[in-house]
């Protein structure tokens, strides 16, 4: 029995058979059964303590070197940082963003665009808090369903939201931009916005969070 994932393929990592009689084990590698490595439990306990590396030991796995290179912010830490300093950067833009349109009291055309980002930003803040504490999203199929969460797989469709909307966002970017009489910072910042949206979406692209065919 074993376990494989369609994903990325990843699921069970060793599998074993124990002959307790010839004190023999033989051991699989990554869910491939076509190769094995023979050890004999008396002669590797009088090796005392030692390390083996595993991978090593059996042929090039193409599915485990795909696995073992795929980055999340589970084994590379400063994505983890990355994501919490883009989500910090994204609250500050949406309060200044709100700030700007309550004082100001600007509404209508074309101060929509900055009323829409506020709102999709602080969404994509939590999404960025969601992918930083559920391990799960980067290996099960997507749009990825919690076990016990609504809250979790309801937002786990944002990236399909942040896709969809990406194109009139830049529409109505571009058009906020040609407006002379707004201050340039405001217009800086929501360049600043964009930029993160756009590498939000390779990064979702990148962990396979658009495969729903997958």
């Amino acid at each position: 029995m074993h376990v494989c994932r369609d994903r990325n393929g990843d699921g069970t990592l060793l599998t074993s058979i124990w002959d307790t009689q010839n004190g023999l084990v033989n051991l699989f590698f990554y869910h491939s059964f076509g190769t094995t490595v023979q050890f004999n439990i008396t002669e590797e306990l009088d090796k005392g303590d030692h390390i083996l590396n595993i991978a090593s030991l059996f042929p090039v796995n193409p599915e485990f070197e795909r696995l073992s290179s795929y980055i999340t912010p589970f084994n590379r830490p400063f994505l983890r940082i990355l994501l919490v300093i883009l989500g910090g950067l994204l609250t500050i833009i949406s309060l200044v963003f709100i700030r700007v349109l309550v004082r100001d009291r600007k509404t209508g055309n074309p101060y929509g665009i900055i009323m829409a980002a506020s709102f999709l930003s602080l969404l994509l803040t939590t999404y960025f808090f969601v992918l930083i504490t559920n391990i799960g999203i980067y290996y099960f199929d997507a749009p990825f369903r919690h076990f016990n969460s609504n809250f979790i797989s309801i937002f786990s469709y944002l990236p399909f939201m942040l896709l969809l909307l990406i194109v009139p966002i830049m529409f109505f970017t571009i058009r906020f931009l040609k407006n002379e009489r707004e201050r340039s910072w405001v217009k800086g910042l929501l360049i600043v916005t964009n930029l993160i949206y756009i590498c939000s979406i390779v990064g979702f692209g990148y962990w396979g969070l658009f495969n729903v065919l997958a």
